[in-house]
């Protein structure tokens, strides 16, 4: 019996290797880094990030200091950050090369700004 249970956990990681072999010698893996600060530059703690691509959606739990990583096969991806209180933030078109490294800074603002802005629109918009 102990070795039925080796067995299939060689087995098991022997295909589970082989499938990541095969993925990168068709396209290959890259690394995106992002951190999540509010107007200005401070960690915002507790935001969501959801990366959407064309064969998958991964939930990020950015760190308590809003940093995050994820390694992505080739592709295009949208990744999207939620924080209550702040403006949704959405960075479209990432292209995710093999064995790239790419980062990015998600500056939220503050959804009570947006929100006077907005009016402000609205307001100059019906005096015009």
């Amino acid at each position: 019996m102990r070795s039925i249970l080796t067995l299939v956990l060689v087995l098991t990681l022997a295909l589970s290797s082989l499938g990541r072999v095969s993925s990168t010698i068709g396209g290959g893996y890259g690394t995106f880094r992002g951190v999540i600060v509010d107007a200005k530059g401070k960690p915002i703690r507790g935001a969501s990030v959801t990366i959407s691509g064309p064969d998958l959606t991964h939930k990020v739990k950015p760190n308590r200091d809003g940093y995050f990583e994820i390694v992505l096969p080739v592709g295009k991806y949208e990744i999207t950050v939620k924080k209550s209180g702040y403006a949704k933030y959405t960075l479209t078109d990432l292209e995710v090369g093999p064995n790239q490294e790419l980062s990015h800074i998600f500056r939220l603002e503050s959804s009570r700004v947006q929100s006077a802005v907005r009016g402000l629109i609205c307001f100059m918009s019906r005096n015009a």
